[in-house]
């Protein structure tokens, strides 16, 4: 789970939709304060998120539930909640401990590297065409 493919989701939304557009600043104002974090001990930064950090994601999920009551269920932005609403219970726990992480983009990037070389390994025919 990770709170990057939530705003991602939400974001796109925004196309088409005004009231997706706060949800997406409050998710933002979450990974600016994430960003802190970065320098801190693990009991430091266990206190920052769940002081912090957690009442603005369940502020968020405020918000999501009041959009939720109020959309069409066949939008983009229906979708975003319903998959946030789905995914609650597994980003909560981010503040169980201060070592887990909002988002996983760091792990994202570390095996990129690997699953695109494989791509182009996959087709080459010798050491030098790879």
């Amino acid at each position: 789970m990770s709170l990057t493919h939530d705003r991602r989701k939400f974001f796109k939304a925004t196309e088409n939709s005004c009231s997706s557009q706060g949800i997406v600043d409050l998710l933002d104002e979450i990974f600016n304060l994430n960003r802190k974090t970065t320098k801190l001990s693990e009991n430091d930064r266990y206190h920052f998120l769940r002081n912090k950090m957690k009442p603005k994601l369940e502020e968020v999920y405020n918000r999501i539930i009041l959009a939720g009551e109020k959309i069409s269920s066949k939008t983009a932005l229906s979708d975003s909640v319903s998959y946030m609403i789905n995914q609650k219970a597994y980003l909560m726990n981010v503040f169980n401990a201060g070592y887990f992480e909002l988002s996983n983009n760091s792990v994202e990037r570390a095996v990129k590297e690997n699953v695109m070389g494989r791509t182009n390994w996959f087709f080459s025919y010798s050491f030098d065409g790879s």
